[in-house]
């Protein structure tokens, strides 16, 4: 029988020790009961086991621990050297910090700025608007003022009109349409 595929990790997990404690009373419970995972088990034991044996850790000379040990050293040091001395784009190091705060700073300031401009013409046109409103408030005052004078004006008007037709035209001939050659005069 072959072992439960979707249960490998747990399985490399539990043969190297490193299974936790809340999964592995679950996997010791499927143990018993999955004897495809139980083989398996036993024979990457048995596999890690002779290889552990069968294999000497190679024994190095005074020469080759001092070269290994010096190499791994020099590995170690450098390292943090290489990472200090990597160039950086300006933007990733620390010179650009206060560049980035200036122009924040800049920025903030010009909004400012703009919005008290941009806030102005706002005020002034609702000060225009209400100016224009009073003038024609005013207008409308002076007409109602004058109504009277208006109606008198109406009145002239109505009489002339009534006193043009009741009286007899006194215009002369030729302004009435006949200028006696049977032509209309020219009126300038």
């Amino acid at each position: 029988m072959s072992a439960c595929t979707h249960h490998g990790e747990t399985l490399m997990l539990d043969i190297f020790g490193e299974l936790n404690q809340n999964l592995k009373a679950d996997w010791e419970q499927h143990m018993e009961n999955c004897p495809g995972c139980r083989a398996e088990k036993d024979a990457i034991a048995r596999t890690l086991e002779v290889t552990k044996t069968a294999l000497d850790a190679p024994v190095l000379g005074e020469f080759e621990a001092a070269a290994m040990r010096n190499r791994v050293i020099r590995e170690l040091t450098a390292a943090p050297k290489n990472l200090l001395e990597r160039k950086r784009p300006f933007f990733f190091s620390r010179a650009f910090i206060p560049v980035l705060t200036s122009a924040c700073v800049l920025l903030i300031a010009l909004g400012f700025m703009a919005s008290k401009f941009l806030t102005g013409p706002e005020i002034n046109m609702g000060t225009q608007l209400a100016a224009s409103q009073e003038h024609y408030q005013s207008d409308d005052i002076d007409i109602i003022n004058n109504m009277d004078l208006l109606r008198d004006l109406d009145a002239l008007d109505k009489l002339s009109k009534v006193i043009d037709q009741s009286q007899p035209s006194s215009r002369p001939n030729n302004v009435q349409g006949n200028n006696g050659h049977g032509k209309k005069p020219i009126l300038s």
